[in-house]
């Protein structure tokens, strides 16, 4: 019974706390996000300053907070959110000023846009993002000399500390240990010496990943080298299992006679780190079928950005015919995720004694 008791009283203290507090004049937060986004315990001085931060955050920098309380203890807050601020005048100033890029287009484009403070930052992110992009990736940016004007929209500059321009000097994989640097350097689509890019350093990330034995597990990195003229460019990889085993086997006896059957798949990747690969795969069913195939792949074919890959096979097909074939592949990567490929096939039917089936021979090219 006492039990039963407590929790009535515990249930009566959380409706009378969630009545305490009145929001009125809010429209662009509902009543249900200020009371995720504001803490209501803290003191009237913090709770104003904390909701209109919140405001202006959003682009309501006239938004005025008014808190009060009645003999009950019931505290009504009082919302005049005012008209939201737009980004009537920006100036972009670069240090030094004599940096190839122009941002006149980026400015239009935001102008007349809610001054937020998501808005202000994607400009920003915008402008550095470019920058790398020319081989600046050490640059910085802070927005000062905010102020209004006669209708309360902002009037502000970026500042931005370009940076000097960074060749790549190295080429780093943290987190390797079998696969050899050079087998991953064939991926990057950049070179050490080349100015530094953003597009060409994160398409290079995106292809590593694209490996049948490796994985990104962080995003890459920058560090400076020297007086910020060159930079070393850290991909921070995991190695995947390359070596795979499956296999079973037994004894099968059908009308008394008996036959060994099993299956093996095997394979060897990245043998050597080097990236090649040996497959083996064996299957017999029964004492009248079976199948055997090998495959190899060979990357970048003599120093050249073409994979060579070569597959045989032969399959008995329940003691009818005898199916063997090969093929050979050229794969040639010519970068930005494009390549082409070159397949050619042959392959022989031979019929075993009292089939029906006939001998043939096949050739095919794919492209």
């Amino acid at each position: 019974m006492k039990r039963f008791v407590l929790i009535f009283l515990f249930s009566i203290t959380l409706v009378f706390n969630a009545a305490a507090v009145e929001i009125r004049g809010n429209h662009f937060y509902t009543d249900k996000e200020l009371t995720h986004l504001v803490d209501f315990n803290k003191q009237n001085d913090s709770l104003i300053s904390q909701i209109q931060s919140l405001y202006q955050r959003d682009g309501y920098f006239s938004a005025r907070i008014n808190i009060s309380s009645d003999y009950k203890g019931i505290k009504t807050i009082a919302i005049n959110e005012g008209q939201v601020s737009k980004i009537e005048s920006l100036s972009i100033n670069l240090v030094p000023p004599d940096a190839p890029v122009n941002f006149n287009d980026l400015i239009a484009e935001y102008r007349g846009h809610v001054a937020s403070e998501a808005n202000f930052n994607d400009l920003a992110e915008q402008c550095i993002a470019s920058l790398a992009e020319n081989g600046m990736p050490f640059a910085s940016a802070q927005w000062s000399d905010f102020g209004f004007d006669k209708n309360n929209d902002i009037i502000t500059t970026l500042q931005i500390v370009t940076g000097p321009r960074a060749r790549v000097a190295e080429v780093r994989y943290r987190g390797l240990k079998r696969t050899r640097p050079r087998t991953l350097d064939r991926q990057l689509i950049f070179k050490p010496g080349e100015y530094y890019s953003e597009s060409k350093v994160k398409d290079s990330e995106r292809l590593l990943d694209q490996m049948p034995y490796l994985r990104i597990a962080s995003s890459f990195e920058i560090e400076s080298l020297g007086d910020g003229d060159s930079c070393r460019v850290i991909y921070n990889v995991r190695e995947l299992p390359s070596t795979r085993f499956d296999g079973a086997g037994g004894v099968s006896s059908i009308k008394g006679k008996s036959s060994f059957v099993g299956r093996l798949d095997l394979e060897f990747g990245d043998i050597l780190g080097t990236g090649r690969a040996f497959g083996l795969f064996w299957n017999k069913k029964d004492r009248f079928s079976s199948e055997i195939s090998l495959n190899y792949l060979e990357p970048y074919l003599l120093g050249s950005p073409i994979d060579l890959s070569l597959e045989a096979h032969q399959i008995d097909h329940d003691s009818l015919y005898i199916e063997n074939g090969a093929s050979l592949g050229l794969v040639h990567q010519f970068g930005g995720g494009l390549s082409g490929s070159l397949t050619l096939t042959i392959g022989r039917t031979v019929p075993e004694k009292e089939s029906l089936v006939v001998a043939s021979d096949s050739r095919s090219v794919g492209v």
